[in-house]
C-alpha cells in the first residue's frame, strides 16, 4: 500500500511501479517452479525462511533503492510468497488428518488472508504518524521479529513431513 505513493509523485513513477508489482508475478511463478523441482524436508522451516525474504523490498522502498533493485526485491518476494503458499498448504495437506482438514483449513485461512486488510488499513495512519520509510521499516522488523520468534522454537525448526502419509488419527 505505501509504495505506490512513495512512486506517485515521481516522474515515470506509475510506470516504474508497474514493472516493480509485474516481478512479484515472475517471481511467483520462478517460486513455483522451484518448489516442483526441489523436495523441502522440514517444511517449517522452508516456510519461516521465505516469510523471512518477504520483507525484502518493505527494507528496499524504506532505503530509496533504486527501480533495478526495487525489481529484484519484488521478484524475490514473488519467489517467497510462491513458496511459502505452496509449502503451508501442502504441509496442511500431508499433516492435518481428515475429518479436520476443513476446520484447521478455515481457521488458517481466516487469520492469514483476515488479518491482511487491517494491517493494510493501518499502514496508511502509522505512515502519517511516523513517516512511511519507518512505517516499512516498522514492517520489516516486525515480519523479521516473528520469524525469529518461530524459528526459536525447535518444533518449528525440525518438523518433518510425515513418512506414512497422513492418517485420520490425532
Amino acid at each position: 500500500m505505501l509504495g505506490p505513493s512513495l512512486f506517485a509523485s515521481v516522474p515515470d513513477g506509475a510506470r516504474n511501479w508497474g514493472f516493480i508489482a509485474a516481478a512479484t508475478g515472475v517471481g511467483g511463478v520462478v517460486g513455483g517452479l522451484l518448489v516442483l523441482r526441489i523436495h523441502v524436508p522440514r517444511p517449517l522451516l522452508g516456510i519461516q525462511l521465505a516469510i523471512a525474504l518477504l520483507a525484502t523490498p518493505l527494507v528496499m522502498l524504506a532505503l530509496h533503492a533504486s527501480g533495478p533493485l526495487l525489481a529484484l526485491g519484488s521478484a524475490i518476494f514473488g519467489v517467497a510468497l510462491a513458496v511459502v503458499n505452496i509449502l503451508i498448504q501442502t504441509s496442511l495437506q500431508e499433516s492435518i488428518p481428515h475429518g479436520f482438514l476443513s476446520r484447521v483449513s478455515s481457521l488458517f485461512g481466516l487469520m492469514a488472508l483476515g488479518l491482511g486488510p487491517i494491517g493494510f488499513a493501518l499502514s496508511g495512519p502509522v505512515a502519517s504518524l511516523i513517516g512511511t520509510e519507518r512505517a516499512l521499516g516498522l514492517g520489516a522488523c516486525a515480519l523479521l521479529l516473528s520469524v525469529g520468534a518461530l524459528l526459536a522454537s525447535r518444533d518449528i525448526r525440525t518438523f518433518t513431513r510425515p513418512l506414512q502419509g497422513k492418517t485420520d488419527e490425532w
